[in-house]
């Protein structure tokens, strides 16, 4: 791995500009007690430099090893937000707009991401985590293990689910097999289903409308109806 007194972290790049300040992180990072909140550093600080709003770094590639390598020496229960951060970063890589890996980092990524699969392995073998932690924990698996979209969808897991056209809340799907969530009738209800039956009238003589609105008018009827 990228040694962290080498000067080729300052030809790396993060959120903010050149990487020069990445060692120091992760050098605190080796005795940082576990994070108690999103702004406990050094975590707070690497993830806004590395992992920020799911944009990746050619120094995100070179911290990895070092998180992996400092979490395989930290107790099963300290190491969630080691790989959740790792298995973010594996996921986050593959978007269109993120970096290509190093040359020269390439070899260590990978073998790191190997090492983050034993250890989260090693954390599922523990009965002590709830569904959140469980979470984080099966995401990061996918991720490493290639399935960078499964991982990033069971990251975004929410149990609740508000429709982007109607607003309406749902139990998400999995979910919604032990609890629904009830909807409160609204106006807005209303006039969606208001919209259903033009929409019905509509379907009945195409030739009235174009088939564009036609199709806009359905989709927010359907929408109303969830």
């Amino acid at each position: 791995m990228l040694e962290l007194n080498s000067p080729k972290w300052n030809k790396l790049t993060h959120a903010y500009g050149k990487a020069s300040d990445i060692p120091a992180l992760l050098e605190q990072l080796k005795t940082a007690p576990p994070p108690s909140d999103y702004q406990s550093e050094p975590w707070f600080s690497l993830w806004s430099a590395l992992c920020h709003q799911y944009d990746v770094y050619t120094a995100s590639y070179a911290a990895i090893p070092h998180i992996v390598s400092i979490a395989a020496a930290r107790p099963i229960t300290e190491r969630l937000e080691y790989l959740n951060f790792v298995g973010s970063v594996e996921s986050f890589r593959h978007r269109e707009n993120a970096p290509t890996i190093p040359a020269n980092l390439k070899k260590d990524y990978l073998a790191s991401l190997n090492q983050a699969a034993s250890l989260i392995l090693e954390c599922l073998g523990a009965d002590s985590w709830g569904e959140a932690e469980l979470k984080v924990l099966v995401g990061a698996l996918a991720a490493v293990r290639g399935q960078y979209k499964l991982g990033t969808a069971i990251f975004e897991l929410e149990e609740e689910v508000e429709c982007p056209e109607c607003e309406s809340v749902f139990s998400a799907r999995g979910y919604d097999f032990f609890n629904e969530i009830q909807r409160p009738a609204s106006p807005a209800r209303t006039q969606r289903r208001a919209a259903f039956n033009l929409a019905n009238d509509i379907h009945a003589d195409s030739g009235r409308v174009h088939a564009v609105v036609r199709r806009f008018v359905l989709k927010s009827a359907i929408c109303s109806l969830k």
